[in-house]
Order: structure tokens, then sequence, then C-alpha cells
């Protein structure tokens, strides 16, 4: 497994710097036949692997990328390398909530509404059910009351500025199921209620209120994360602080109920007024979401994920929404790291965060190398989306910038230190360009998934026919050697133009 020190980068990959291939010519079909048997025996489970594969979703601008690819399939690979398409921006449009039955091997995804990039063809309301091992996709479930097409296609989704101020309101969050797999549960964010389907029927069961509703903030509590655990099920809220703009009631609850909503109780309660580094302490949601081109960093915090490590303790992960409220290409490109957070268990269904010995999670940050003087310093990199590995006390997480500047990716952390023991960059992006992902638009949730690779068929090897030794071998005509057929891709060159200042548009 590769640590977060790694060999410098080499020429060609300091040349994507200028040139942005399509992910589509790199990733490869989920279609493709997987590994069989070993002669020896069943293969190892992909479950229970020390680096079992992992989803997430990626976004992309626009309408016209339909083909690239919106989920994708990787591990800590020695070169980032290892990536596969599950799903393509067609067949589902921008995902948030991610959640895997490893009975059924279905991966279910739900629909994020992100400014630039557009719904599926089940609209704000879509679930999809990905059959991870045969390569399909096909629409599960579609939550009524999900909130309506907030987004503006004109220009391919450019600006999209009257979809701005919903993210975080409308359409859905997390999801996850329950032990069996048996009820999957839905972050409705437009009712903010929790919506539950029976599996594999996707029968409606029912829906509950979420944290906070019955409180004198209610109007400013705004759902996300979920996670089934141990029997109860944990979701999580932020006070926004929308209506008073105060960041003395800018704080985040975890909530914990029975399946149907019963017996709910607040069992965590942290503000966010701790330090943060190089990067600007979290601030109420803005009441006008458009804060002008210019403005690089506004950070106000979702709540998106809760995990929980092999002590109980909780793990939460933060989204800086400012990264869903943009980038337009139209504006600089802004800074939006999120946080991953320990909550260490102090009692039956009680948790406390103590920020005054410092972060835990000290592997989430970026130190350029010598040789990348030109790259910034990042002291928080998690953008929100959490994973437990099975196998050991590890916690991986989506990040920004893993590498280097405009990247995004994935850590991988250790529960008892804090520390990174793994890396992986998925995505990189460049500052302007007309291609899918425009500016580093982030990744969404990420799930463990039983995945095995494609395993390439081997070509046959002909049989050799014995020649009399009396008999001249005869010289085969000369031919042409047929060339291979390239894949799809598309490049991406910039351009540049010498003025006193940018122009945006140009």
């Amino acid at each position: 497994m590769r640590r977060s020190s790694l060999p410098p980068r080499t020429a060609a990959a300091a040349l994507s710097i200028f040139v942005a291939l399509s992910l589509a010519a790199v990733l490869t079909s989920l279609s493709a036949v997987r590994a069989s048997p070993q002669a020896q025996g069943e293969p190892p489970d992909p479950c229970l692997s020390d680096d079992p594969y992992l989803a997430t979703s990626k976004y992309i601008r626009g309408d016209t990328f339909d083909y690239e690819p919106a989920v994708i399939a990787f591990h800590d690979s020695p070169d980032d390398s290892d990536h596969y398409s599950l799903a393509s921006t067609g067949q589902v449009g921008a995902l948030w909530g991610m959640a895997y039955n490893p009975q059924t091997d279905v991966l279910y995804a739900a629909t994020y509404h992100k400014r630039n990039s557009k719904y599926g063809p089940m609209g704000p309301g879509g679930i999809y059910a990905i059959d991870v091992d045969k390569g399909t996709v096909r629409p599960f479930v579609t939550v009524e009351s999900a909130g309506a097409q907030l987004h503006d296609p004109e220009n391919n989704y450019q600006p999209d500025e009257t979809s701005r101020k919903y993210v975080g309101k409308t359409s859905l969050g997390d999801i996850d199921l329950n032990d069996d797999g048996s009820v999957l549960f839905v972050m409705n964010l437009h009712t903010r209620r929790i919506v539950r389907y029976a599996l594999p029927s996707g029968d409606f069961i029912g829906s509950f209120d979420t944290g906070g509703r019955d409180s004198f903030w209610a109007r400013n509590a705004r759902p996300f994360g979920l996670k089934f655990h141990n029997g109860w099920l944990y979701h999580g809220v932020v006070n926004s602080a929308l209506s008073n703009q105060d960041r003395a009631y800018l704080w985040g609850d975890v909530y914990a109920s029975h399946a149907n909503g019963t017996a709910m109780r607040r069992v965590l309660r942290f503000y966010f007024d701790y330090g943060r580094g190089r990067h600007p302490r979290w601030r109420p949601w803005p009441k006008d979401d458009d804060l002008g081109w210019r403005r690089r960093t506004y950070p106000h915090p979702m709540l998106t994920d809760i995990e929980f490590d092999e002590h109980d303790n909780m793990i939460l992960g933060i989204r800086d929404r400012y990264i869903d409220t943009g980038p337009s290409l139209t504006e600089y490109f802004r800074r939006a790291p999120g946080d991953i957070l320990l909550a260490r268990k102090i009692d039956d269904m009680e948790w406390r965060l103590d920020m005054s010995a410092g972060e835990f999670y000290s592997g989430d940050n970026f130190e350029p190398r010598p040789d990348q003087e030109n790259e910034r310093t990042f002291d928080e990199l998690a953008i929100g989306g959490l994973a437990r590995i099975l196998t050991r006390d590890v916690v991986v997480s989506t990040v920004i910038n893993p590498f280097r500047n405009l990247g995004d990716g994935a850590i991988w952390f250790d529960n008892t230190s804090g520390k990174d023991v793994g890396r992986e960059e998925i995505v990189f992006n460049r500052l302007r360009h007309s291609g899918p992902m425009g500016k580093a638009q982030g990744l969404g949730d990420i799930e463990v998934i039983c995945f095995s690779p494609p395993t390439p068929t081997p070509s046959p090897t002909p049989q050799e026919t014995p020649t009399p030794a009396d008999t001249p071998t005869p010289t085969a005509p000369p031919s042409s050697t047929p060339t291979a057929t390239p894949g799809h891709y598309e490049i991406y060159l910039p351009a540049g133009e010498k003025r006193e200042k940018c122009i945006p548009d140009a």
C-alpha cells in the first residue's frame, strides 16, 4: 500500500497540468468478466480484503458529457491507475449518498443537487440501483416531495445561477441500509425527513422528522448524514445559523433513534468554533449565496457522513457547502476544504468532541515537497464522504488535493493515531477549460464494495504443427501489421491572452 510520501512525479505527470484527458479514455468498463476462481480454489473474498475497492461519485459539468463516469470504483493502487467506471453521467447524473448490499451486490446511489451538474433521468428524487458484478444500472425508486427541478440548463448549465441557493436544501442527502439489508434509509433534504423503503422491493414503509424540528432553531436545522449502527439509526444535523448569522449558534448535532424514528435522542453536540490552521473558521450559511465571483472562500458546514471505529467512537464527515454552490467557470477557483472529526464515546449513547488537544486526524493535510514549490499548503483536505475498512481500524475519506493542487481523491486514516496510511488521486483538473470537470468540483460519498477487477482474457496459444525435415517451410507473403483502433478521448488545450487582468468569460 502506498504511503503519503511518494517519489517525485514524472515529466509526463507534470505535462498533465496543461493537457487534461477525459476519464472516459482511461476508466475500464465494469461490464467485463470478473476474475475467475483460482485453480487451487476460490479467490479471496474482496469484501474482506485489507485494501478493498471503494465506490465514490464524481461530478460532471453540464449535459454534454454523458459518457463520463459518474461512479468510480478504486482502491489504494501503487500508481493511481486501478479505477473502473460503475455508472455514467447519462445514466445517473449528480449523486451523493451511496449504500451497498453485499448479499445482493447492489450499490444504491441517491441524486444530489449541485450547481453546474445536472440531475439524472429520474430527477431530484431519484435513487438508482447499480448491479456491481453485472455492470448494469437501473432505476430503483423515486422519493416523493424531494423538490422541484431547480437548475438552469441554459448554456450547458453555465453559470446555473438559479440552483446556487438550494444546495443542501433540496433533493437527497445521505442513505444507508440496516444490518440485514432489508431497509433503505434516505435523507430527504427538501422535507427534512428520513424516508424508509423495503428491500429489494422498493416499497415505501414510512418517514419521520429529523432532530431539531421541534426546537427554537428548527428553521435553521439542516440534516444530511445517516448511519445505521448496532441497531440504532444515527443522523447528523447542522444549525446553519442562517436567520441570525450568529456564529454562537453554529453547531452540529447527532441524533439516534430506532429504525422507525421512535426513542429519538441527541447523543452529541459540538460547535464549529475551533481553529482550522491556515483556513478561515466556519461561518453561518449565507443569506445570499451569490457572494461575487472573486470570493475564493466562505466556509459553511454540512454534516454529511457518520462512521464508527472499532471502539465505538464516532467519526464525522464535514463538507464545506461552498464547494457545491460553485465552482462556475466564470468564478475564481473556490477553496472549500471540509473536515474529518473524532468524537469519543464517554457513556452509553453519549459522545463528546474535544478540540482542545488539537485535531485528531492530523494526516488531513497536504505539505508540498521541495520539488513542488508552486503548490499550496493545505491544513484540511476532507470533503465529507466516509467509509470504514471492515478488516482493520481504518477510515477512508474523500478529499481534495491528496498529492497536488486541483486534484480530488481519497486518504486512508488510521483510527488509532489519526495519521494517513494511504492516498489515491482519482481526478485531476485545471482551473479553466471546457472539459467535463470544469475546475476541481470534488467527489461525493464513498462506500466499500465487494469488487474484483476484471481479468483480461489471454489470447489462445496456436498449436504448432510439426514440419517434415525434407519439406521446406513456406514463407508467408509480406503483410501489413494491423493497428488497434484507438478509444474515444478528448484533449483540452489551454488558451492564453495577454491582458492587464483576467476576463473570466473570455
